[in-house]
């Protein structure tokens, strides 16, 4: 099989095309292959399939799922490729059978054989990973803003494997060929200054020194007329060796130059440049780079603000080891001013408190040339002089750490050619006019990538899987994975495979996560140790509750306030960024910062509040799931609550279409709930949570973490010694496997709850039992036991006055009895005709 991404998105299977659907359903088997033989969660895949969620998206993806998997599960498939596992689903790719996969160690390779200047190789390896490419990557999708990202990323790649390329036809003399590639990307990336850079020096070693000043030429009109700046250092270097016909030209320092009369067109370098060095190993992040400079090169081109205005802010925000300082260096470093600024606000600095405005400017007026007697001893004072010494220049001014927007506010320049760059861990969406730059974490393959700038790319190559499973573990935190990088790179012996395993248990992971001044945890304690105490306990509760997101209403009954004031400290902790919003009203903790949460809840908390706080939380989703439940089916048997345990805050779901829409919000956190309480000794609740929520898994068919949920409820009915709810777990079961289409297995619960009942002079519970017990029966094609079954069952409902049993026993009775007796196992075609409704 053929999973080809790199053009209109396809499979085949023997050479031949699968109908794959709609343009949906494509985006769905896009992101599980770009994942592949990962667990893809379900919120992840609607990021990827659409921009506006619309109203019931985990249904939409549960059918795209179901429709997949028949294409890719068929019968000449073999082993089942497309898997449910918690909390989303699983695609099985073997090795070479992902272009993308293949394309990106073709091209891993070549670099590496630059590297080693083995050219011959590199050309090879990037000349067949580029041959991979039958047009834009994932075309013919409506991606989401996560596909579409990972659609430029691949796009990024494939323009750097072919400037390597270029780079390396050009060493060994093929000029010809290198110029007809970048003369065709030129057209359609007229803007990549190191495209027109390879085609100018290609040109030129081709001995068309006249075509090369010619293309020189295009790109500089183009640049002028489209972002009204000009070429680059690079650029404007080599076309003056091209000029002057001297390449050494090319490799000498710009400080070594000779000294000559200014270039009008090109600005004077100014003496003012404090920006810390640049980031050698800087990785990913090619969209925010893309906008700073768009956003740049508008302000820096009118310093004397011809259209009038206040210069450019953005702030870059983000949790902390995000890499909001990298990009900000990184990009600073790319940009051409008069004057180039630099301060550490120390915002978030261990053992400093945030400098005050009035000490930034003392240091940013000296930094001018200022002296020292001639500076004001007032914030206002400093901030006039300040402006006015900014005052029409173009002016690049890098604000780092900073603690709040009041910090902020008198750093501004405030004059049109000043740029300014500020980055915070807290939210500065506050500032006038500001543009906002919001990191998240790093995809697998720019993680990787990092991972492999820092340990060694023949390191991570060798085991690229092991590889991945360390970002993972890292969760893709750019801080932890250059920790995780630092750590095998001083630790030789190591390979990635032995990263991983001490990374594995989570109790250890932030342990593991230090490397020299680099440590995970005291990042995070920086943020944490800054908030009021309210938002601290939320915070570290929410370490406590089930599954991998939360609202407000459940974070309310885990904290045992009331949702209004839970909503309000869920916002402030986004402020924060030490959680982050899934999607509306819904948010989660990033897998280091729940680890780090749970040690707070440890050492902050007593056993007996960590414990109340679960229980509030379970007692909660146990009701709200009971309320929910009888929505969807009013006339089905569930489990009796007890009145006064319910919370104090119940969710209002007061409708058929809200109850389905809470629960297909929630049932990963229900099946967690379950196995949570099991684990806390709270056996009551894992005993009914599975029983109320019967209706929902009857209907939507989750029926793999459905069985789960009433294994662990089964356990604990039987540590609690209640009979009847042993049974009512075992016929769960055999429920399930019904669907499932394991009859036998069916049949074996069905029988063991029956001995149970039995036992227990439970009639009621035996008719229910006997029923399901003809439909295992049915299943298996035993048409006898089918009918014996169903007519015992449908005697006990008459005796117990049970119409709704009686009624739905009675057609299937006679589903029974219309097919013919069959061979073992050939009824499934009657079952699928009329599936068992728990009753």
């Amino acid at each position: 099989m053929e999973f080809r991404l790199l053009g209109p998105v396809e499979v085949r299977r023997d050479g031949q095309p699968l109908p794959l659907g709609g343009p949906r359903q494509r985006a769905v088997l896009a992101a599980l292959a770009l994942r592949a033989n990962e667990v893809v969660s379900v919120d992840q895949l609607i990021s990827a399939v659409w921009d506006r969620v619309p109203a019931s998206p985990s249904s939409n993806i549960r059918t795209y799922v179901r429709q997949l998997r028949q294409l890719l599960d068929g019968p000449d498939a073999g082993a089942a490729r497309l898997l449910t596992r918690t909390p989303g689903y699983q695609l099985t790719v073997h090795p070479g059978e992902l272009d993308v996969e293949v394309f990106e160690e073709l091209t891993d390779r070549g670099v590496t054989a630059l590297a080693r200047d083995d050219l011959t190789a590199g050309v090879a390896y990037l000349d067949r990973a580029l041959r991979l490419w039958r047009g834009d990557p994932l075309a013919g999708l409506q991606p989401g803003p996560a596909l579409a990202a990972e659609a430029v990323r691949l796009a990024e790649r494939r323009l750097s494997a072919v400037e390597h390329l270029a780079q390396m036809r050009i060493r060994l003399g093929d000029y010809a060929e290198a110029v007809g590639e970048l003369r065709r990307l030129v057209v359609s990336h007229p803007l990549r200054e190191g495209l027109w850079a390879q085609l100018l020096l290609a040109l030129y070693r081709g001995g068309r020194q006249a075509e090369a000043l010619d293309a020189y030429q295009q790109v500089r009109r183009l640049l002028v007329t489209e972002l009204g700046v000009e070429p680059g250092q690079e650029l404007r270097r080599l076309h003056r060796a091209i000029v002057s016909d001297d390449l050494e030209h090319l490799f000498r320092p710009a400080a070594d130059e000779p000294a000559s009369a200014p270039d009008p067109r090109e600005p004077a370098l100014s003496p003012h440049r404090q920006l810390p060095m640049d980031i050698a190993e800087f990785t990913g992040r090619a969209a925010e780079l893309r906008r700073l400079h768009t956003l740049a090169a508008s302000t820096l081109a009118d310093p004397g603000g011809a259209g009038g205005g206040t210069g450019t802010v953005c702030a870059i925000v983000g949790s902390a080891g995000i890499g909001k300082t990298r990009l900000a260096v990184h990009a600073a470093h790319q940009l051409d001013a008069d004057t180039v600024l630099y301060a550490d606000l120390a915002g978030f600095t261990a053992g400093r408190t945030p400098l005050p405005p009035d000490t930034v400017l003392e240091r940013l007026l000296r930094a001018l040339g200022v002296a020292a007697e001639r500076i004001p001893d007032d914030l206002d004072g400093r901030t006039t002089l300040y402006r006015d010494r900014l005052r029409d220049q173009r002016v690049v001014l890098l604000l780092d750490n900073a603690a709040d927007t009041n910090q902020v506010r008198p750093l501004l320049p405030g004059s049109p050619g000043a740029f300014v760059l500020v980055t915070s861990r807290r939210s500065l969406a506050w500032l006038d006019g500001v543009h906002m730059v919001r990191l998240d974490m790093f995809t697998t393959d720019e993680a990787v990538a990092l991972l492999a700038r820092i340990a060694g790319r023949e390191r991570i190559a060798a085991d690229r899987a092991a590889a991945r499973r360390v970002v993972e573990l890292c969760g893709r935190l750019p801080a932890a994975v250059a920790v995780a990088g630092r750590r095998l790179e001083t630790r030789t012996a190591w390979t990635p495979a032995d990263l991983a395993a001490r990374l594995d248990p989570a109790d250890q992971r932030l342990t593991e996560l230090t490397a020299g001044p680099l440590d995970i945890r005291a990042m995070f304690h920086l943020s944490y140790q800054g908030l009021p105490a309210d938002q601290r306990r939320m915070f570290r509760l929410l370490a406590l509750h089930p599954g991998p997101d939360a609202t407000a209403s459940s974070a309310a009954a885990l904290a045992g306030i009331g949702p209004e004031y839970a909503d309000l400290l869920l916002e402030s902790l986004l402020d924060e960024h030490l959680i982050q919003q899934t999607r509306r009203g819904r948010y989660r903790l990033h897998d280091l910062l729940r680890g780090y949460a749970g040690e707070q809840a440890r050492a902050d908390e007593s056993g007996a509040e960590r414990d109340a706080a679960t229980r509030r939380a379970l007692t909660w989703y146990l009701h709200t799931a009971g309320r929910a439940g009888r929505l969807i089916d009013p006339d089905r048997r569930l489990p009796d609550l007890d009145p006064s345990s319910a919370p104090r805050y119940g969710l209002a779901v007061d409708s058929y279409e809200a109850a389905l829409g809470w629960f297909e919000d929630e049932y990963q956190n229900l099946v967690a709930a379950v196995r949570l309480a099991a684990e806390h000794g709270l056996d009551d609740i894992a005993c009914q949570l599975p029983g109320v929520t019967l209706p929902y898994f009857d209907l939507a068919g989750v029926w793999d973490d459905w069985i789960t949920a009433n294994l662990i409820a089964l356990g604990a009915a039987e540590r609690i010694g209640d009979p009847i709810a042993v049974a009512d777990a075992v016929d769960r079961l055999g429920v399930a496997y019904t669907r499932a289409g394991r009859h036998a297995e069916a049949a074996a619960h069905h029988q063991r709850a029956l001995s149970l009942r039995r036992a227990a002079h439970d009639p009621a519970g035996q008719a229910r039992t006997l029923h399901w017990l003809g439909a295992a029966y049915q299943g298996m094609g035993r048409r006898a036991k089918a009918v014996e079954s169903l007519r015992l069952a449908l005697l006990l409902f008459r005796i117990n006055v049970d119409r709704r049993g009686e009624h739905l026993t009675l057609v299937r009775l006679a589903d029974v009895l219309r097919a013919p007796e069959t061979p073992t196992g050939a009824g499934r075609g009657s079952l699928a005709r009329s599936a068992p409704r728990p009753i």
